[in-house]
């Protein structure tokens, strides 16, 4: 399986599959995933990436509506799937409904599964309770997720950036070296690869960014 970056690097997406390969199946209603494949059959193709046609805001309504319905379906019949609340959380994000939208994600954040899921549901965790401006829960659920993948620059960042808005300039500074240390700045990325969302500031300049300011005050 060819993985193909979205233009703005913000996640992959399958693209190219060699065949015949007799364990392949697409799964789900909405939000479909190829599955089948081993993670070392899982390859990025660099050099190549995708775009999506626009949906005007009537088509993405509609769209959000009917993922929604489809998605407390999967989550009742599935319920420790840890895929289908994610979505049900982007979904409710999309939507608004911060309240909802944290319920969804904690449920996914909480259950067992592919790490770089899990830590990305912990991540939206936090960005939902940090939009709601509750910075200790959103810097709880970004240690639930380092505790997961501690290779997720965009856990450390957060947390960094939640503790600057609580006051706590030192512990800002810590957060925000770690999420330097782990980052992709440089051109060099640390821990394991990574191939589905990313927060792309939280592995550039947005540690840095912390910093300025913690340190400035």
């Amino acid at each position: 399986m060819w993985l193909v970056p979205y233009a703005n690097g913000f996640y992959t997406k399958d693209r190219f599959a060699r065949v015949p390969h007799s364990e392949l199946r697409w799964e789900g209603r909405t939000h479909e995933a190829l599955v089948g494949f081993q993670p070392s059959e899982r390859i990025e193709l660099t050099g190549s990436y995708f775009e999506e046609l626009p949906k005007s805001p009537e088509q993405f309504r509609r769209k959000l509506e009917r993922d929604l319905e489809v998605l407390a379906e999967e989550t009742r019949d599935k319920p420790n799937d840890a895929r289908w609340w994610y979505y049900l959380g982007q979904t409710h994000e999309e939507l608004k409904d911060l309240p909802n939208a944290v319920l969804a994600f904690e449920k996914s954040g909480s259950l067992t599964g592919w790490p770089e899921q899990i830590a990305w549901s912990c991540f939206k965790a936090a960005s939902c309770y940090s939009m709601m401006k509750t910075h200790r829960n959103a810097i709880e659920w970004c240690t639930r997720g380092l505790a997961v993948q501690s290779s997720s620059p965009e856990l450390a960042w957060l947390a960094a950036f939640s503790a600057y808005e609580l006051g706590d300039d030192h512990s800002a500074i810590s957060w925000a070296i770690m999420a330097s240390a782990i980052g992709n700045w440089n051109g060099i990325e640390a821990g394991v690869p990574r191939i589905g969302f990313r927060h792309l500031p939280g592995w550039y300049e947005g540690p840095f960014d912390v910093m300025r300011h913690a340190y400035r005050r």
